[in-house]
């Protein structure tokens, strides 16, 4: 080891210096596979090719308060968002529904925005307000 170097946090190869402080003592390799990890978790990407792929995505998207706790998205939200629409959607609610909200593929051409209706637990239908 020359004088300056450090030993990767990892896997122990040995990192000059210069480069241990810019990859924060990592080497190439075990740099390259935590830059991976860190962005496949965050913004996974759904593939929507039928309804009950929508249906999963939304469901799934959805923030985690609405899965834990037997809550629904208040009206006034649902109906500001929206407008015209809202007294169809309104009529199309059944007892025990809860609409929830839901956003996915925001970073792509195929992002999708809107409304998810659940039914004891289950998504029923999902309302689109926003593409990409």
């Amino acid at each position: 080891m020359k004088r300056g170097d450090t030993a990767c946090k990892t896997c122990g190869k040995q990192v000059p210096c210069v480069v241990s402080k810019k990859r924060k003592g990592f080497c190439h390799d075990c740099w390259m596979k935590w830059q991976r990890q860190q962005n496949e978790n965050r913004y996974p990407y759904h593939e929507i090719r039928s309804e009950a792929d929508l249906l999963a995505a939304a469901y799934v998207t959805a923030p985690w308060i609405y899965r834990v706790l037997p809550i629904s998205l208040p009206a006034v939200f649902v109906e500001k968002r929206l407008r015209d629409q809202y007294k169809d959607f309104k009529s199309k609610l059944g007892p025990r529904e809860r609409v929830w909200p839901f956003h996915f593929n925001q970073w792509s051409l195929a992002m999708r925005k809107g409304f998810l209706v659940v039914k004891e637990g289950k998504p029923e239908r999902a309302w689109v307000t926003e593409l990409s």
